[in-house]
């Protein structure tokens, strides 16, 4: 018989060849993609990630890409080989050339599914297209002309939230507004309107059940007033729930994750409630003109066999919710922030939609509001686009090779025994990350002024319209099949509002000495005020009335 010590060392023993092979045999002498360039491993058990999250978004991977080139080998947790990828051809194999064979992670899809349901930004493979198929009709170009009434009703309501701020302040013509909570509350009531036909009234500070569980779980003053260790914690525990039965992570003793969980199953419940009562309604009306997401959905069921179940419909509602609201209340929260400290750009967009919006805005008089007014304004294309590229407000994604392959480049790159390569090998299981903030800042791309805000460079053409990678001539909204399928919508809905607010209202800085900070919240990179870091998300600005 074998002795306990006897089995305890050889329990150990094994355990240690394992650590030694994975953590550095095989990563230094076996690994296909051991030459290629990249930084030492800060720890064995961290890896780099330590380094990355404790900086702001973007800051250590665009030093990494300037100093290694296009592709990066970095390490993830117990040793595990990353590659950073910024190369635009090795980009355009990955989300365009290939995007089935270079999923999402399976952990990163079962943290979307609890977070946001089975909707299309959960889906892989054949189930993506398909979802996509059906889904499209919601985002043609008519039917986003046909909501122009709705996002022009949603800025004008906030413009009157804010003539009535300003008005009961200490000053007559201007007040210090904090925008982001104003921002993402229009953001809501804009997605759910034009969206699926649901009114959450959030600007009016009286919010539905689901618009109350959806600021809970997705943008509530404990996510927004975390700090970055709390949001680590909360992550781990995410990650550890999305392995347990729902019943199971309950039971974790963390409030801000059974908060979370108690809205987000509010949220699913409300989801598909939305869903059942505009499926009544379309029924009780009749054939519907409207392509809202429910309304297509119930069309491609009745003519084909290939459609969604009720859980990938009511998975759409809470996927447009999260992957819509947030990105476009951040958006137009950097972009008032980068118009309050450029007044130059201020005044010549106010000058350009002056215009313009009262046609925009005509409904009032007995018409109907006229979207076509947005067409031909050139530097209002040029804000958007600037903008957009220059604080994208999902900073990275990752995706993970489902075979052994190689991924072409654009820029060959020379590896560490000091060999040139135009492509480089991936395994199987191995992460790609792809720091969109960082190709959207790349200078061999956007120009050597990249770095600065200024939208005419769109107007001369070197804004990356010629050579830039992804949808819009960025990557904000990634490319191929898995580029976001509302990006028209989106800067649709970011024009619209953005005119009438700068033509209402001129944009300063809250205080003279206003610093900010990017912080990544809900995956969604939002600004944080430099001295009130305990704050947490915030832009305060001081908003005047226009002469």
């Amino acid at each position: 018989s074998f002795s306990p010590l006897l089995i305890i060392t050889t329990f150990l023993l094994c355990v240690v060849t394992v650590l030694l092979h994975s953590l550095i045999l095989k990563p230094h002498l076996v690994s296909p993609t051991r030459h290629i360039p990249g930084p030492a491993r800060h720890s064995l058990f961290w890896g780099n990630l330590q380094e990355i999250y404790k900086k702001p978004p973007g800051t250590l991977t665009r030093e990494w890409a300037k100093r290694h080139g296009g592709v990066v080998r970095f390490w993830g947790l117990f040793g595990a080989e990353c590659i950073l990828l910024t190369d635009p051809a090795g980009l355009h194999d990955v989300l365009v050339n290939r995007p089935y064979q270079f999923p999402k992670p399976p952990l990163l899809r079962r943290i979307i599914s609890l977070l946001t349901g089975k909707g299309v930004l959960h889906a892989e493979g054949e189930d993506h297209a398909r979802q996509r198929k059906i889904l499209s009709p919601a985002f043609a170009p008519k039917r986003l002309r046909e909501l122009t009434p709705i996002f022009v009703e949603i800025a004008l309501k906030l413009k009157n939230k804010w003539m009535e701020t300003i008005h009961h302040g200490t000053e007559s013509d201007r007040a210090v507004i904090e925008v982001t909570s104003w921002l993402g509350e229009a953001g809501l009531d804009a997605i759910g309107l034009a969206g699926f036909g649901y009114a959450f009234n959030a600007l009016d500070r009286e919010p539905s059940t689901l618009a109350a569980a959806f600021v809970k779980a997705m943008s509530s003053n404990e996510v927004r007033r975390a700090t970055p260790f709390a949001d680590a914690v909360l992550s781990v525990l995410i990650v550890l729930a999305c392995s347990l039965p729902r019943w199971v992570a309950r039971l974790i003793p963390h409030r801000r994750l059974n908060s979370r969980i108690r809205s987000l199953d509010i949220l699913q419940r409300g989801s598909a409630e939305v869903v059942r009562e505009r499926r009544e309604q379309i029924e009780l009306d009749g054939r519907t003109e409207k392509k809202d997401l429910v309304s297509v959905i119930r069309e491609a069921q009745s003519v084909s066999s290939k459609s969604m179940s009720d859980t990938e419909v009511s998975g759409q509602i809470t996927n447009f919710l999260s992957a819509g609201q947030e990105t476009t209340a951040a958006a137009l929260a950097w972009a008032l922030y980068f118009l309050s400290t450029h007044p130059d750009v201020q005044h010549r967009l106010r000058e350009e939609v002056r215009t313009v919006v009262p046609s925009l805005t005509s409904a009032g008089g007995g018409g109907s509001p006229n979207s076509t007014v947005l067409t031909g304004l050139p530097y209002l294309d040029a804000v958007t686009a600037k903008v957009l590229r220059f604080e994208p407000p999902v900073s990275e994604t990752v995706r993970c090779a489902s075979s052994d392959t190689f991924v072409p480049l654009t820029r060959p790159f020379t590896d560490t025994a000091g060999n040139t390569h135009t492509s480089f090998p991936i395994k199987k299981g191995q992460y790609v990350f792809i720091p969109i903030s960082v190709v959207n800042h790349d200078r061999e791309l956007f120009g050597e002024d990249a770095d600065v805000f200024r939208p005419e460079r769109w107007l001369e053409g070197v804004g990356g319209k010629r050579k830039g990678v992804g949808l819009y001539s960025q990557l904000t909204f990634l490319d191929g099949p898995r580029g976001c399928l509302g990006f028209q919508f989106a800067i649709f809905e970011f024009k619209i509002i953005l005119s009438i607010l700068i033509y209402h209202f001129t944009f300063a800085p809250g205080t003279p000495d206003l610093q900010l900070h990017r912080r990544p919240s809900v995956a969604v990179v939002r600004p944080v005020v430099v001295g009130q870091e305990q704050l947490g998300v915030q832009l305060p600005l001081q908003v005047g009335l226009a002469a």
